[in-house]
């Protein structure tokens, strides 16, 4: 079974929930210990409560307007920027440059050990990716324990109260780092749908190809190919089924080299097959993709059907028209006098004894040589 752009996006907000929520519980009850008044720590605890259902309402709402659908197109690769020295060094270096400005200046910032090391992973997500990030907030947790957490130089802690500071702190920078991508991903998808919407209303097909089967197509492909719905061929039909038997090797050949290249281009024709068992003449042009999951092709497909049963009627009156004409020994041309060219039939090049396989220049200046004298 696939798994969807639904799926991806359920699972990235059942865990940024599941972080957002851990991380939530450790600093509160970490609040809650300054307190020793119980009225105090009753109001508190309610309030704290409070808020916490407005932020998890506010996530929810924001989560479910955003929610893409099962068949949402991609035509840009959306997926987290693949692991990079680039990124790896801004998780390693915001996190040794904080510590090192905090060494510099702890005598003024003590007792805050975690002051500069928060904007380190924010900085290291903004400008590396969520791994950055996650890199950042791993190495800025040991960075702060081992330098500036009470015994300094030591893994030792005097307090237990701060593994729980620890903890919240690798929470929210794995927090800081989902939101930061996540942001991303949404700032993206708004981009993305607004040519969404243009694809959707072309009355061109347009297609997306991963493997042997359709990643997409829009509602004007589906129609082409006699189906009600996109969904009826996404994810469900292969390639082949949707190709005559005489070019689906021929197809195969032209996808695979896509694949092979992504900067190929190619336009060909072959006979498709449309849900009846109809045949329908399509004209496609497409390139290949690069995407995160592997290599896709993404093209236009032209029903061009009509437009072969014109040229195969036109064909047939002229070679009826060159046949009457040679039983006939008669022959026609034109001549545009703007441009001083023109056409002749067969027959007009037989007259004129030329071999009427061959083109002939028709200027106005050259066929005064076919006439002598005053003629």
């Amino acid at each position: 079974m696939p798994v969807t752009k639904r799926t991806l996006f359920s699972l990235r907000a059942t865990v940024g929930y599941a972080v957002f929520a851990g991380a939530w519980i450790l600093l509160s009850d970490r609040v809650l210990e300054l307190f020793s008044d119980p009225h105090t720590l009753a109001r508190f605890s309610t309030l704290k409560g409070l808020v916490f259902i407005v932020v998890t309402a506010i996530m929810l709402w924001v989560t479910l307007q955003n929610v893409p659908a099962e068949a949402d197109i991609v035509l840009s690769d959306e997926a987290p920027a693949p692991w990079t020295v680039t990124g790896l060094m801004w998780g390693v270096l915001t996190p040794l440059l904080a510590a090192a400005i905090q060494w510099t200046f702890w005598e003024h910032l003590d007792p805050y050990a975690w002051l500069l090391m928060y904007p380190a992973v924010f900085a290291a997500a903004w400008l590396g990716g969520w791994y950055a990030g996650v890199v950042s907030t791993v190495l800025s947790a040991g960075l702060s324990w081992y330098l500036f957490v009470p015994p300094r130089m030591s893994w030792h802690l005097d307090k237990p109260s701060w593994s729980v500071t620890i903890g919240v702190f690798v929470a929210m920078g794995l927090l800081m780092s989902m939101m930061i991508d996540w942001l991303r991903r949404l700032e993206h998808r708004a981009s993305n749908r607004k040519f969404e919407a243009l694809v959707e209303q072309t009355l061109a097909g347009i297609y997306i190809v991963q493997g042997d089967r359709f990643r997409y197509v829009n509602p004007a492909f589906a129609r082409m190919l006699g189906y009600d719905n996109p969904d009826d061929i996404i994810h469900r039909l292969p390639i082949q089924a949707l190709v005559s038997p005489a070019d689906r090797q021929r197809v195969e050949q032209h996808l695979q080299a896509r694949f092979d290249d992504p900067q190929l281009e190619m336009r060909y024709s072959f006979t498709g097959l449309r849900k009846d068992g109809s045949p329908i003449d399509l004209e496609v042009h497409g390139r290949g993709l690069a995407t995160a999951s592997g290599h896709a092709v993404i093209g236009l497909a032209l029903d061009v059907s009509e437009r072969r049963r014109t040229e195969a009627t036109l064909r047939e009156k002229q070679t009826l028209l060159d046949r009457m004409s040679e039983l006939a020994k008669v022959g026609g041309w034109s001549l545009d006098v703007a441009t001083r060219s023109g056409s002749r039939t067969d027959g007009a090049a037989r007259i004129l004894d030329l071999d009427p396989t061959l083109p002939e220049s028709l200027r106005f200046q050259d066929g005064l040589r076919y006439f002598r004298g005053e003629h």
